[in-house]
C-alpha cells in the first residue's frame, strides 16, 4: 500500500485532529468501512489508520517495509490469518507470527526475494540466508501446497517471523478457507481487505472448521494446544452457529455461518472495502493482472448442520471452496 499519511484536518467537529485519529485508531473492520462511507476526509482517515497498523505490524522485522508491500503486490499476495485479524481488529494483540498466502505460480519468486533481498548483509557482501523452515503437520489442509517459515531472531523473545504459505492455485486466498476456524477468515492486501465473520469476530465467537477434525469432528491431538490458546484468550469455539450466543434461527444457505451456507470474499456478510483514498487511487502500485478485482472464493463450512431444514434435511455436508469468478459469486 501507499504510505498513507494521516490528515491534518479533524475529522470530528469540534475535536482536536489528534483526537480524530486516536477515535479511529481503534475502530475494527466493520466500523472503519462504515465511517469511510461518510465523506472523503473519512476515507483518508481510515487509509492512514489502516497504513499504520500494518506498518507497525510489519516494520519491526523487515529490512525494507515499502519493499515488501511491492512485492505483496508484483506476486499477488496477501496477509491474512491472524496478522489480518490483528489489523482489522486491533483489540485482539499483537500475532505470534505472520501468515502470508501466496499463488502457486509465484511462490518461488516470493520466496526467493525474502530469502536474498530480505537477509541481512555479512561484512563480506554476500546475502545472510535467514533462518528458514518446513511447517510440516501431518498433513497440508485443502488449499495448500506447502509452507515454509522465515524467521528472524528467537521467536520467543520477539523475534519476527513469517509463514510463507503456498496456494494450490493462482488464487492466494483460497488456502484461507482452510484456517482452523471462522476468526482466521481475514485478509489484507496494499490494495484491500476483508473479513468473512466480523459479527462473530468483534464478539470473540467463532466456528470450527469442520476440514480441520477428526471424522467425529474432535480436533485433532496436534492442533488442541492451538485452540487452547484461543479459549485462554477469551474465545468461544463451536461447531455449529446455534451454540453461539444470540444465535437465533438458522436461515440454511443464507446464513453467515451455517454448514450449508454459500459464503464467499466480498459477500453481504463480510466487511470489505479498498484502502487507498479514491483520490490517491491513480498512485497505486498495480499487480501484473486484475484477478484480485475479477476472481473470488467461494466456499461452504460443511460438517454438521443446524437443522433438518437448513439443506434438504441433510445431517451432514461436506466442506468444500473454489476459486471462481466475482461476478458468478454475486449472483448465488
Amino acid at each position: 500500500m501507499l504510505t498513507l499519511p494521516t490528515p491534518s484536518v479533524a475529522l470530528f467537529s469540534g475535536l482536536p485532529s489528534d483526537i480524530s485519529v486516536e477515535i479511529v485508531s481503534h475502530m475494527d473492520v466493520d466500523q472503519l468501512v462504515r465511517l469511510k462511507g461518510t465523506c472523503s476526509l473519512a476515507d483518508e482517515y481510515v487509509g492512514a489508520v489502516l497504513h499504520t497498523r500494518s506498518r507497525k505490524l510489519l516494520d519491526h522485522g523487515l529490512r525494507s517495509y515499502d519493499g515488501f508491500i511491492a512485492r505483496l503486490v508484483q506476486f499477488r499476495a496477501v496477509v491474512g490469518g491472524i496478522a489480518a485479524l490483528c489489523i482489522l481488529f486491533p483489540y485482539h494483540g499483537r500475532p505470534p507470527f505472520v501468515d502470508v498466502f501466496v499463488p502457486d505460480d509465484t511462490y518461488d519468486d516470493f520466496m526467493e526475494y525474502l530469502l536474498y533481498e530480505e537477509g541481512d548483509d555479512e561484512d563480506d557482501g554476500l546475502p545472510h540466508i535467514p533462518q528458514l523452515s518446513l511447517r510440516p503437520p501431518p498433513r497440508y489442509p485443502p488449499g495448500v501446497s506447502v509452507m515454509y517459515r522465515f524467521s528472524r531472531g528467537d521467536h520467543e523473545k520477539g523475534g519476527f517471523s513469517i509463514n510463507l504459505v503456498r496456494s494450490t492455485t493462482s488464487s492466494a486466498v483460497l488456502p484461507i478457507t482452510s484456517e482452523l476456524h471462522t476468526a482466521l477468515f481475514n485478509y489484507v492486501s496494499p490494495r484491500g481487505f476483508c473479513s468473512a465473520y466480523t459479527q462473530f469476530n468483534q464478539a470473540r465467537l467463532a466456528l470450527l472448521n469442520p476440514l480441520r477434525l477428526d471424522e467425529d469432528y474432535v480436533p485433532p491431538k496436534y492442533l488442541r494446544p492451538a485452540l487452547a490458546a484461543w479459549c485462554r484468550n477469551g474465545w468461544d469455539l463451536n461447531l455449529v452457529p446455534l451454540s453461539l450466543p444470540n444465535a437465533g434461527p438458522c436461515r440454511g444457505v443464507a446464513s453467515i455461518g451455517c454448514a450449508a451456507a454459500t459464503r464467499y470474499f466480498g459477500d453481504r456478510h463480510c466487511a470489505f472495502g479498498r484502502i487507498v483514498p479514491m483520490h490517491l487511487r491513480h498512485m497505486e502500485l498495480e499487480p501484473a493482472d486484475d484477478s484480485e478485482d475479477t476472481l473470488t472464493v467461494l466456499w461452504w463450512r460443511g460438517g454438521v448442520t443446524c437443522g433438518w431444514p437448513c439443506h434438504s434435511g441433510s445431517r451432514e455436508l461436506v466442506p468444500g471452496a473454489r476459486v471462481c469468478l466475482r461476478i458468478v459469486a454475486d449472483g448465488v
